[in-house]
């Protein structure tokens, strides 16, 4: 976890106020813009991935193991995307088409 800066740092000049416009982290401008993810961006855990599909989580840890579930690695982690999901199921999909 990033601490805030207390003191600043030796690069920059002598009085200026560290911290007043940013958040906490002293990182980031309170006033910038932040990407905030549409529902279709959002990454979902192996357990939600399960409820929007219907399954055991066991088969969609299995499934992304195989790969024939798309997934995104975090880490250790596997995250599914919500949108790619909902395309992998329509590209499921058997059977005449309207």
């Amino acid at each position: 976890m990033l601490r805030p800066r207390l003191r600043p740092h030796p690069h920059e000049t002598q009085g200026e106020v560290v911290g007043d416009s940013r958040d906490w982290v002293g990182m980031t401008p309170l006033n910038s813009q932040r990407h905030l993810p549409s529902p279709d961006d959002a990454l979902l855990d192996a357990a939600e991935a399960a409820k929007l599909l219907h399954v055991p989580t066991s088969w969609v840890y299995a499934e992304a193991r195989a790969g024939r579930l798309p997934h995104v690695r975090v880490g250790r982690y596997r995250r599914f995307r919500r949108g790619t999901l909902e395309e992998w199921i329509a590209s499921q999909e058997r059977g005449p088409r309207r």
